[in-house]
């Protein structure tokens, strides 16, 4: 990690000349532009310890300073130092990585989750609608965050759980037994998640007019609970409808669980903590018989962990599946990847863990993300205005058919291949190119351009590459030859390319694919920038190859960061 290295030397030499010894890479930040420097340093911290003006103090410091190693000179531009590296070594450096060595672990810095054992549980859907909108960008951020975690060393575990039981499926439960007993996902061609789906909106619009409807839904949770033969055979059928829709659709968007936990085999260890919650007066029952968190310790609005009539919600459950998780797995922290509108709750599971005095209880963290909004507003299951996954996938892939035909003539079967690829990638870009907490408001059409911000523009770019590497001479791509010319589009791309290992760091630390999206987006914008400018292939021979090189390190980079972001590179548009 070659700018690491420059950094630490960068503050050695600060420290050395203002006599601060509490000055850190932090300090250091990029210009406005490359002209201006490489890296900067401001020097306003520094103007209450030496006593003087951040300007002056930036003229000193300069005059002290004996450029060494990385760093080629400094420059005093007002308030602050301005660094301008070493470029042949950065350069060298640089493309040594680019030529195949991923910084999965940092690069030459030790990495910084090496030895931590990471469970991220994600997805986790309830078994009575298929997978949505929200559920995608869910799986989207929680695979690449898991990635990035892995890319700084450490042992991620990816975890489902399905809410495979309760109040939820007892809905559709009562929906098929009154108005669809008989009917199957095969009769009516549709997936079994769809079914049952279909169930729980068709009951939530009835029970408006029959209130009853809502005490039939309870009574068979009740049922459940008692192990009544008709209702868990009901059960069983539903679920198997559902997670057989599930499959399909995770399937199509590569999204795989080293474990799956199951609400339905958890709320009886749940129970006997609650009762033990009880004992230790950590739990308390209210007048109709509920069992509850009071949390004003925590500053907290109590919880709900057992029903008046005595029946288990997922609170129940959640409370065994912190402990089965730490215990069982020897886990270094759990992250929990859930949408913000559980955010009071997951602070509530959390201080209920420490009230139980639960050793790992400090290790549990919560990936909170906004919710995704259509144009037309905020999806509602019980109303069934929501984009089901797989309808969103289609019309996504359907769209990219039709920019596709007017773009190539191709096979179908090569259309077919393309279509699905890049519809994903503009999917997945879409919702990772924004910080988690920011609420997404999607818009299809503007997610499939091949222009601008988007996943098709950096397949596009990575393909533009991959057919100018094609046409080289073999043999030249190959030269060892870093003598690159010095001009500052060339500098630029590289530079940027040197950031590289720092960015997915901090992304990764951060929990933030956006940090990682907007760098390979500012990338495939200096590589257009470049190679517009600069000649490449007509380029003098011992040019022609290190500018090749330079763009096999452009190709590596991004195929490495779109695939951290969850994102299939291709090599034909």
């Amino acid at each position: 990690m070659i700018l690491a290295q420059a950094k630490t030397e960068i503050i050695k030499l600060l420290k050395t000349a203002s006599g601060v010894k509490t000055l850190n890479e932090a300090d250091l930040v990029l210009p406005p532009n490359l002209k201006l420097g490489d890296l900067s340093f401001p020097c306003f911290s520094l103007a209450k310890v030496l006593k003087n003006s951040p300007q002056a103090i930036a003229i000193e410091l300069h005059k002290k300073i004996q450029p060494t190693g990385l760093i080629a000179k400094t420059e005093a531009a007002g308030p602050y130092l301005n660094f301008f590296l070493n470029r042949k070594e950065i350069t060298k450096s640089t493309l040594n990585v680019g030529r195949g060595l991923v910084p999965r672990r940092g690069g030459e810095q030790a990495p910084a989750l090496h030895g931590q054992r990471i469970m991220m549980e994600f997805v986790s859907p309830n078994n009575n609608k298929p997978l949505h909108l929200g559920h995608l960008r869910n799986a989207f951020l929680g695979e690449s965050v898991a990635r990035l975690l892995e890319s700084q060393g450490a042992k991620v575990i990816r975890a489902c759980l399905f809410n495979d039981r309760g109040l939820s499926i007892a809905k559709s439960m009562v929906a098929y037994k009154l108005w669809n007993k008989g009917k199957t996902p095969t009769k009516i061609k549709v997936k079994g998640d769809k079914f049952v789906g279909d169930l729980y909106v068709e009951f939530e619009k009835k029970s408006k007019d029959n209130p009853q409807l809502a005490d039939e839904a309870a009574k068979t949770v009740v049922l459940w609970e008692k192990d009544d033969k008709e209702t868990k055979q009901l059960w069983k059928t539903l679920n198997t409808w559902v997670l057989g829709g599930f499959a399909q659709t995770l399937k199509r968007s590569d999204i795989k669980f080293n474990l799956s936990y199951f609400e339905s085999k958890l709320w009886k260890q749940g129970k006997k903590l609650v009762e033990e919650g009880i004992k230790r007066k950590i739990f308390t029952k209210d007048k109709t018989g509920a069992v509850m968190a009071n949390l004003a310790n925590f500053n907290l609005p109590p919880k709900v962990m057992i029903r008046s009539n005595g029946t288990a919600i997922y609170s129940t459950s959640d409370l065994f599946l912190g402990k089965e998780k730490f215990e069982k797995n020897k886990l270094t922290k759990a992250i929990w990847c859930v949408g913000s509108e559980q955010d009071l709750y997951l602070k509530q599971l959390f201080s209920i863990y420490q009230s139980f005095g639960f050793s790992w209880a400090k290790n549990c963290e919560h990936l909170s993300y906004g919710l995704v909004f259509l144009p037309e507003g905020k999806m509602k299951s019980r109303e069934g205005k929501v984009v089901e996954a797989d309808d969103l996938l289609n019309e996504l892939y359907t769209m990219v058919v039709e920019e596709i035909k007017v773009r190539h003539k191709l096979s179908a079967t090569e259309i077919k291949k393309r279509a699905e690829l890049i519809a994903q990638a503009a999917l997945r870009f879409y919702l990772l190119s924004v910080t988690p907490k920011t609420i997404v408001h999607f818009n299809p059409k503007e997610s499939i351009a091949f222009t601008g911000h988007t996943g098709p523009y950096l397949l596009y770019t990575y393909a533009r590459i991959a057919s100018i590497l094609k046409k080289a001479d073999k043999q030249k791509l190959i030269s060892k030859s870093y003598k690159l010319q010095a001009n500052d589009l060339e500098w630029q791309l590289i530079f940027r390319l040197a950031r590289f290992p720092e960015v997915v760091r901090e992304a990764a630390l951060q929990y933030d694919p956006s940090h990682l999206a907007q760098y390979l987006y500012d990338l495939a914008k200096n590589f257009s920038e470049f190679y517009e400018a600069v000649p490449v292939l007509k380029a003098e021979p011992q040019t022609r190859a290190a500018r090749l090189n330079l763009l096999r390190a452009v190709q590596n980079t991004m195929d490495n960061g779109l695939k951290l972001l969850t994102i299939k590179p291709i090599k034909e548009m």
